[in-house]
């Protein structure tokens, strides 16, 4: 069973790809509350919205099942 900071790396890695156009300094700090386990295979989604300098952010398995929520990700 791969690590929660492993999931917690594929939201971060999310949200610089899409928020920050692959510029990791543009990411000043992520956070999250480790909701679900993780197993190898499934597939991860990644819903965010924006809320000032912070990305507010949960993330879902391919059952809907919420794995990461409460992440807060402030971008500068």
């Amino acid at each position: 069973m791969p690590q929660g900071l492993c999931t917690l790396g594929y939201l971060t890695r999310a949200t610089v790809r899409a928020v920050t156009g692959g510029d990791p300094s543009g990411i000043r700090g992520v956070r999250a509350r480790f909701a679900a386990p993780v197993s190898a295979g499934e597939v991860l989604v990644t819903e965010f919205w924006r809320d000032g300098d912070r990305l507010v952010a949960q993330m879902k398995n391919d059952a809907g099942t919420v794995v990461l929520s409460n992440a807060a990700v402030d971008v500068a």
